[in-house]
């Protein structure tokens, strides 16, 4: 029996890196010698698969497949690897991780500030870490702000004590900056001693409220808000590296969460207009070109704390991004974001965070009492 499974998909991810996209293929195309999963309870594997054009004609016993197909079909031998319809990814941020393809991220394992001194001034002389006139470095893990003196050490000092530098931790919450991005986004010392408790425990602080560089969720909006827009360039670079990343998974549709928003730009306070784009106009470009091989839905950003006017954002990021085949604006997000991991520790908890452990963690007092 011929299992007739449709797809829109122009793309089969295979479980160990196979991908193969309609327009590599024949007209028609028979499938063969490979470990075929259906999705089918009924019938979990098959011998053979017919595609035409990109469209699945046929899925079953070879004799049975080979039916379908028109004379002069090509045969296209798996070797044994597994074949199966592209999956899904319910929630990713495939823009923003493939920008850190294209930027300047730490090798992971490293938490010498040396080795991130060196790395960093190599990266501002490629320019590869370089947004406009800002450097910036990502992928630090938390260890780092266990030593914050040492960062202001090296960062305030040449070759960067002229250049805003901007350091971004690889939990996406947290960051470090030098006196120059600081100042230039307004994080000083009246600008700390005039928040209130709630607020300032965004900020890492001595106890005469001097910023130390490092900041959390809210306070990192507020540093990065003084950083230059990325590219629209690097925006398309970052947008086709993610694409060849998710589709050598075997990934051909994707849910972007936060598709108005950009990399290395505000997002947890963000409060988004109808001209914040985001990403769409990446993926957009992609689309155009031929080059979107897979199925995306994009969701806005809306701020918690705005009204029912907000959806006026979405109704027009909708009508200008319509729908097609492999792009469309389909719902919103709200982002209420919070960590309980350390340092960030923004998530509201009914005791407080005790931080027992390393020396830099004594205290048992909650995140907003404390000092970094």
């Amino acid at each position: 029996m011929i299992s007739s499974l449709k797809r829109r998909s122009v793309a089969f991810g295979a479980a160990l890196g196979l991908l193969l996209s309609a327009p590599a293929l024949a007209a028609d195309t028979l499938l063969v010698n490979g470990r075929i999963f259906t999705a089918n309870p009924a019938a979990p594997g098959a011998e053979a698969v017919a595609l035409r054009d990109g469209t699945i004609l046929a899925v079953g016993s070879r004799a049975d497949v080979e039916k379908t197909l028109e004379p002069g079909y090509a045969t296209e031998d798996l070797g044994g690897k597994m074949l199966l319809p592209g999956l899904i990814d319910s929630h990713v941020h495939a823009v923003f991780a493939g920008f850190t393809l294209v930027a300047a991220e730490l090798p992971p394992g490293d938490t010498s500030v040396g080795r991130l001194a060196e790395f960093a001034a190599t990266s501002m002389k490629s320019g590869r870490g370089m947004i406009g006139d800002t450097l910036r470095i990502g992928n630090l893990t938390s260890a780092y702000w266990d030593d914050v003196a040492a960062l202001d050490k090296v960062f305030n000092a040449p070759p960067f004590a002229e250049t805003p530098v901007i350091l971004a931790g690889s939990d996406a919450h947290t960051g470090w900056a030098n006196k120059v991005l600081l100042q230039r986004a307004g994080v000083t010392t009246d600008f700390i001693a005039g928040l209130g408790e709630a607020e300032r425990k965004y900020f890492g602080h001595a106890p005469d409220f001097t910023p130390n560089g490092f900041s959390a969720d809210t306070g990192w909006d507020k540093v990065m808000g003084a950083v230059p827009p990325v590219s629209q360039q690097t925006m398309v670079e970052a947008a086709r590296s993610a694409v060849k990343v998710m589709n050598s998974n075997g990934v051909t549709a994707w849910l972007d969460p936060i598709s108005n928003g950009r990399p290395a730009a505000p997002l947890f306070d963000m409060v988004p207009t109808k001209d914040d784009l985001g990403v769409l106009p990446a993926y957009k470009t992609l689309s155009d070109a031929g080059e979107l091989s897979a199925h995306v839905t994009g969701m806005v950003l809306l701020n918690s704390k705005s009204g029912p006017e907000a959806l006026e954002v979405y109704d027009a990021l909708a009508a200008k991004f319509p729908k097609t085949p492999d792009l469309m604006v389909g719902g919103i997000k709200i982002l209420a974001d919070g960590v309980i991991e350390y340092p960030a520790q923004t998530a509201s908890l009914s005791l407080p965070y005790k931080n027992l452990g390393t020396p830099d963690r004594k205290s048992s007092e909650p995140t907003s009492s404390r000092h970094w």
